[in-house]
């Protein structure tokens, strides 16, 4: 299931939409489970879900709603969908993982209807357990890694590289989120550096986990999020 701090992230951008008589896509939709809420929340004619990760779009298959569909597909290459095919688009907690999001940025454009909204929310990558695993990176394999004080994509990247698109209107805001998790896992989520090998990576994964447990809160295990929230129309 989609984590209680992604839940409430997506309530908060979707709150008093409602999207009846559209058709809706949703970029990076993992297991469904939060596609499903969605559809509730908004009250969409038809959703379709699409993700990388053959897993999580099987699961997704399992939901029974006849409003729902699911696809195993690339965001940066949508070609199966015809331009103008949906009526909004939502994003949660995704753009941030693309290689270039500015690819992702022009299908958004180009198959959403004219007057289409997409309503794409992301974090600024500062969040605070990246910077342990840089210094858990220094410490075992005696290597210099880039830090991740650099933002993959900001609020301004983002504003500016929809300007350039063609969006016709352009809301984004940022803030400082702080969130709290049940477990460990939860929190790290998928760890995996592919230039270190299955060995390294699984060593990084018990380090950080030990790091990381003596961080733990009355509350939980707290990480703090530079959060953009951002609403476009075509």
């Amino acid at each position: 299931m989609a984590g209680k701090h992604q839940l409430k992230i997506a309530q908060r951008s979707i709150k008093n939409i409602n999207w009846s008589n559209k058709k809706v896509l949703d970029i990076g939709c993992s297991n469904g489970s939060l596609t499903s809420e969605i559809l509730r929340l908004t009250k969409a004619k038809e959703i379709v879900g699409i993700d990388l990760d053959k897993e999580r779009i099987l699961k997704a298959k399992k939901l029974k709603d006849k409003k729902l569909k699911f696809l195993l597909l690339n965001a940066s290459d949508m070609k199966v969908f015809p331009e103008g095919s949906f009526d909004a688009i939502f994003s949660n907690m995704t753009f941030q993982q693309f290689d270039d999001f500015r690819t992702v940025l022009k299908e958004v454009y180009r198959i959403l209807k004219p007057k289409g909204e997409a309503i794409i929310n992301f974090n600024q990558e500062k969040k605070e357990v990246l910077f342990e695993i840089d210094k858990l990176k220094v410490k075992l394999f005696n290597t210099t890694y880039k830090t991740h004080k650099k933002k993959k994509i900001s609020a301004s990247k983002f504003r500016e590289e929809a300007k350039k698109i063609g969006f016709s209107k352009i809301y984004v805001s940022s803030k400082d989120d702080t969130y709290f998790f049940d477990n460990v896992d939860e929190l790290i989520g998928k760890v995996e550096d592919i230039s270190l090998g299955l060995e390294k990576n699984k060593l990084l994964y018990s380090k950080l986990r030990e790091v990381l447990k003596r961080q733990k809160t009355k509350r939980g295990y707290k990480e703090k999020w530079d959060m953009v929230f951002a609403k476009i129309i075509k």
